[in-house]
């Protein structure tokens, strides 16, 4: 495994142009470079990465755009060949029903492509064997600058689904270092409350009030997309001009991004994404204007 002051081998296994993972490559070529990065097509080019002279994958990505792109037989290899690399399997929007209805890959490696730049980050972290506060100060991309304490341990293979949730989502947000009104917008009240709670305690004063000026961040919740919601969005971009718009989504797809920021979004967050990623997204985002 890679050492305290080395950068980690990564070994991409798929084309990122199937299923629109140029921006996975992009985040890990920022954070490694061109000369720590390898890709090979499919698992059939496995043996020429372990045929190369120097050291083998500290982390493997694959990217699989539709389900049983890669078979069982693939996994094993796979595992079996590096089993000292961290494995994660970045899976697209074809892929979301995977978890209940296959078992080619362990749940902990499988991770949405919204959810990558964070887990990302914590492997690095781990492969780093150093704390996610130094790897903070180096990393390349700001999409992976935003883990803050201790690595922890590694995720098993074998973790369950509370497992994954606690290695994923052990991480409370930041404190807000000023003074920020934050609306929440959506017909889901339970998940309102949850919003609120959990921003309340970074400092947020939280409100549902869309009609006064002054708010500095609007959650928008935007499931389910139609007509109509696209019409209280539209009408609550042009009522806060200058406030920071962000739709919230639980099944977001590139599409469906470049729609929501046409439509005046100034972030898109996935509902699975941390609380500390959508803090960090907040903060970014009133810092820009």
């Amino acid at each position: 495994m890679a050492g305290f002051n080395s950068i980690p081998n990564v070994l991409i296994v798929g084309d990122p142009r199937l299923g629109q993972f140029e921006s996975i490559v992009r985040t890990v070529r920022q954070s490694v470079g061109d000369q720590s990065l390898r890709r090979v097509d499919d698992c059939t080019q496995l043996q020429s990465v372990t045929g190369e002279a120097d050291r083998p994958p500290d982390l493997i990505i694959v990217l699989q755009v539709w389900p049983d792109q890669y078979s069982v037989a693939d996994a094993n290899q796979l595992i079996s060949q590096f089993p000292l690399a961290r494995l994660l399997c970045c899976c697209g929007p074809w892929c979301d029903s995977d978890g209940r209805t296959r078992s080619i890959w362990p749940l902990a490696v499988r991770v949405h492509p919204a959810s990558f730049a964070a887990r990302f980050a914590h492997e690095l972290a781990l492969i780093a064997g150093f704390p996610r506060e130094a790897h903070r100060r180096t990393a390349a991309s700001s999409k992976i600058a935003g883990h803050a304490g201790k690595a922890g341990q590694p995720l098993p293979l074998t973790a369950s689904r509370s497992e994954i949730f606690e290695f994923d989502f052990d991480r409370q947000p930041t404190p807000f270092s000023m003074e920020l009104i934050v609306a929440i917008l959506s017909p889901d009240w339970r998940w309102c409350e949850m919003l609120a709670a959990a921003l309340g305690q970074c400092g947020a004063d939280i409100t549902s009030d869309t009609v006064s000026a002054g708010v500095d961040v609007i959650l928008f919740d935007i499931d389910p997309w139609n007509p109509d919601r696209a019409s209280q969005f539209a009408i609550i971009r042009q009522r806060h001009p200058h406030a920071t718009l962000i739709a919230c989504c639980g099944f977001p797809r590139a599409d469906l991004e470049t729609e929501m920021r046409k439509s005046g979004a100034d972030n898109v967050w996935f509902k699975l994404e941390s609380l500390e990623s959508l803090a960090d997204q907040m903060i970014a985002a009133v810092e820009r204007t």
